[in-house]
């Protein structure tokens, strides 16, 4: 299974008391802070496994692999947010990581979850100043989990992958090379190749293909654009290879995930053929 890039539409997510679920490896570009209500919850965060019980939480820095495993009846409660909406650590965010990304129960203050209790509330509001709030309170979080974390500064490794991740928000719909992305960034396309070996453990080609898929995946549950133009739109060449490709990393074609998607929510589209 290749990791999965996970884009998302909106800039902030919150979720309370939420059924855990397996996840893949994954990445994205937020900050991701998890509190375990109960059950057992395992994680590996930048390739390192923990085990995490009720009242733990762990966080996430951006574009950092990591991956999931629940027991039966794992509930969290969840706040993913970009980094540029912390503007007090936004730096730090992107340039240093944890050395221990998890936090027990007893290592932390109870403020931590009265404030992610709250909010919760507030984003399921319609107060005026909504985003404001969310906000003010999301930095008010990660001020409460941060000082309790050793922080070290990502290595030149960390800091390509940051570079790398940003190069194919900006150019993913192109048919980018590897040759295109060294001359870019300025590295040695083998240098950038065995990085992404060590912290993917795939290559470009299905790295860059998992990022075109997860925008697919978007655009397929947010618009009514055809299967077609969804293809064209995040880079492949052709439709067929799309379908693939698409099929290759999530088990299904785009087609029947749409169906599925819309019948999970019960809100069929009209499709642009």
């Amino acid at each position: 299974m290749f990791p999965k890039y996970e884009y998302r539409n909106s800039p902030i997510h919150i979720n309370l008391t939420q059924r855990a679920t397996d996840y893949p490896a994954r990445f994205h570009k937020q900050l991701e802070i998890a509190f375990v209500e109960s059950g057992v919850l395992e994680v590996s965060i930048d390739n390192v496994p923990y085990v995490l019980n009720e009242g733990d939480l762990y966080v996430v820095f951006p574009n950092l692999l990591h991956a999931g495993k629940k027991s039966d009846r794992t509930t969290i409660s969840i706040a993913i947010v970009d980094a540029e909406y912390c503007a007090p650590y936004t730096e730090t965010l992107c340039h240093s990581k944890p050395t221990m990304p998890v936090l027990r129960k007893n290592e932390f203050s109870p403020i931590v979850y009265t404030i992610m209790t709250r909010t919760s509330e507030i984003a399921s509001s319609d107060q005026p100043y909504k985003q404001n709030m969310l906000i003010g309170y999301l930095n008010a979080l990660l001020g409460e989990v941060i000082q309790h974390l050793t922080l070290t500064r990502r290595d030149s490794d960390n800091d390509l992958i940051q570079q790398l991740i940003l190069y194919f928000l900006d150019n993913y719909t192109k048919d980018i090379t590897l040759d295109d992305v060294a001359h870019a960034l300025n590295y040695s396309k083998y240098y950038i190749s065995h990085v992404i070996g060590d912290t993917f453990g795939t290559n470009f080609r299905p790295l860059i293909n998992s990022y075109r898929v997860s925008m697919a995946q978007s655009l397929l549950l947010s618009t009514n654009k055809s299967v077609g133009e969804i293809a064209y739109e995040c880079g492949f060449k052709n439709q067929s290879s799309f379908n693939r490709i698409f099929l290759s990393h999530t088990g299904s074609t785009p087609s029947a995930f749409r169906r599925q998607q819309e019948k999970q929510s019960g809100t069929p589209k009209l499709y642009y053929r």
